[in-house]
């Protein structure tokens, strides 16, 4: 009789670490889903296109501004992003 006692607390032994095998398998698992998908962000872009004529003080055309010379404001802030 103690033989079959030996017997059955080692096939219970072996069944609990098959258990506890099985279940860091399924946790490890678990923990990895959802980490393969590309981080996404949305953005929008609005053109704005102005038509400018630039006078002098005497009212004449300016006609040799450059970029530097433009400055573009948005609710008073400045707005770096000008095409000339």
């Amino acid at each position: 009789m103690p033989e079959n006692v030996s017997l059955k607390s080692g096939k219970t032994a072996s069944l609990r670490r098959c258990l506890t095998l099985l279940l860091f398998a399924l946790a490890t698992n678990l923990i990895g889903v959802g980490q393969n998908n590309i981080p996404r962000f949305t953005a929008s872009t609005e053109l704005v296109q102005v038509s400018v004529i630039a006078l002098d003080q005497e009212g004449r055309i300016a006609a040799d501004l450059t970029k530097q010379d433009l400055k573009c404001l948005k609710m008073g802030s400045s707005k770096t992003s000008l095409n000339a």
